[in-house]
């Protein structure tokens, strides 16, 4: 009998190989130039990934965790402020508010959306609050009308470090709050070849800090109006990115066939978020929940198929943010979604015959 090929949890050599060529020409152009710093080519794609957005501005950066925390330094955020998020969410949206010295506050998710529930959001606000900063988790979108409405005129910032090009209500994640973060890690939407970042904002005063910022303070050359940071998006990644943007909205597409397929097989059976009315994921990743969410990847790893799991561990119960949150603190949705949860393959080159075969495995 013929052993199965098997099925990775994300096949980037399958996203890359139609496009070689023209990243091989991209990076050879940046090599043959020297220009490995700033520059004309970071500038073109700062342009162009901002009009995909629909945003007058975009500045790259070296990571998503960076944008968050530029925004946030940006605002004048630090000791002694609040900055509300989720706790159902990758460390490093947690760690760009300690970095200012700013106190992070959790609030529970809805457990249908499981985002940002704007009920428990409007108990936690307070007058030290000065920032709200929902996420857009796994590619689906927190519901931002909702939190606009709680938030008055507190900023909000999005995380959209997982949610390039998604849609709420015909706007693309990142062009409702102040500003937003996205992260290039190699396993986004839209990835480069190692780490990287943008921040988007229609906010002239956001744009100037954080291109002073994220190079040392500068404002202009050797003037060091603050103290800054090397934060810079490398040109070589710029390069890679600009390449595959013009790629993402027919990845994104493909993405939302293959959920479409696995929600076919298995509504009914598993829990997965639900997408606001209005929305337009984009499916970064695709969770289910599991009651022996362990016990399910180890049988699927026997059968040739890699699964994960984004994030088995809550925020607020990370050794790294004990002294942050009170001893007491319960989330008891966001807590049943990580203890629960186990991310399938998920990756726009998936056929049919893949998902079908990773269902049978599960039901």
């Amino acid at each position: 009998m013929t052993t199965p090929k098997p099925i990775p949890y994300l096949d980037l050599k399958a996203q890359v190989a139609p496009i070689r060529h023209d990243i091989d020409a991209a990076i050879a152009d940046v090599v043959d130039n020297t220009a490995f710093i700033l520059g004309d080519r970071l500038e073109r794609f700062e342009k162009h990934f901002a009009a995909f957005c629909g945003a007058p501005h975009a500045i790259g950066v070296d990571s998503g965790t960076q944008a968050l925390h530029l925004v946030l330094r940006a605002l004048g955020i630090g000791a002694g402020d609040e900055v509300i998020t989720v706790p159902n969410t990758f460390i490093a949206t947690v760690e760009a508010i300690v970095y200012t010295g700013a106190t992070p506050v959790f609030v529970d998710v809805d457990p249908v959306t499981w985002m940002m529930d704007p009920e428990k959001l409007e108990r936690a606000i307070t007058r030290r609050t000065k920032a709200i900063m929902p996420v857009h988790l796994f590619g689906h979108l927190a519901p931002m009308d909702e939190i606009r409405a709680v938030a008055g005129d507190l900023p909000i910032i999005e995380d959209s470090c997982q949610a390039h090009g998604a849609l709420y209500k015909g706007k693309r994640a990142g062009t409702i709050g102040i500003a937003s973060a996205f992260s290039f890690y190699p396993g986004k939407n839209l990835g480069g070849f190692g780490d990287g970042g943008a921040t988007v904002t229609a906010d002239e005063r956001i744009d100037a800090v954080l291109r002073s910022l994220r190079h040392h303070g500068q404002g202009t050359k050797n003037l060091h109006d603050s103290v800054g940071y090397t934060g810079r998006l490398d040109t070589l990644q710029a390069v890679i990115l600009d390449t595959k943007l013009p790629h993402l909205e027919g990845w994104n597409a493909r993405r939302r066939e293959v959920a479409g397929w696995y929600r076919s097989r298995l509504e009914g059976r598993y829990r997965m978020p639900e997408p606001l009315p209005g929305t337009t994921p984009v499916h970064h990743i695709f969770p289910i929940q599991s009651p022996d969410p362990e016990g399910l990847i180890a049988r699927l790893r026997e059968q040739g198929i890699s699964c994960g799991r984004h994030y088995p561990v809550p925020c607020h119960r990370q050794p790294a943010l004990a002294g942050f949150v009170p001893v007491d603190a319960s989330f008891p949705v966001s807590e049943d979604l990580c203890e629960h949860i186990v991310s399938l393959p998920m990756y726009a080159e998936m056929t049919k015959e893949m998902v079908d075969r990773v269902c049978d495995h599960l039901l």
